[in-house]
């Protein structure tokens, strides 16, 4: 498995992101899913890979959750769209 496809399926098994899949879906009788995708691959001056999950509502992409996946530690870290600062999962998971 690539860097890419593993740094996906990390996402993609998160308790939160499961969860909100599920709300999704049952919210949605089915019609709608999240998606997960690299918005953003590593370069020199930012070192992550950019993770959105994002649900197509047929007029947009919603995003509901922006990740950055350090490409050698696989380490997670939320990006708090409130604040415009990186946290890690524990942190996020406290302010909940």
């Amino acid at each position: 498995m690539g860097k890419e496809r593993k740094v996906l399926v990390m996402v993609e098994k998160l308790p939160e992101v499961v969860k909100r899949e599920q709300y999704v879906e049952k919210m949605t009788k089915g019609k709608r899913h999240l998606m997960f995708y690299i918005s953003e691959k590593p370069t020199k001056k930012q070192g992550n890979f950019w993770v959105k999950v994002a649900e197509d509502n047929g007029a947009s992409y919603f995003t509901h959750f922006n990740f950055a996946v350090n490409p050698n530690s696989y380490v997670i870290k939320y990006y708090d769209t409130i604040t415009g600062n990186l946290i890690s999962l524990k942190a996020w998971r406290n302010q909940k």
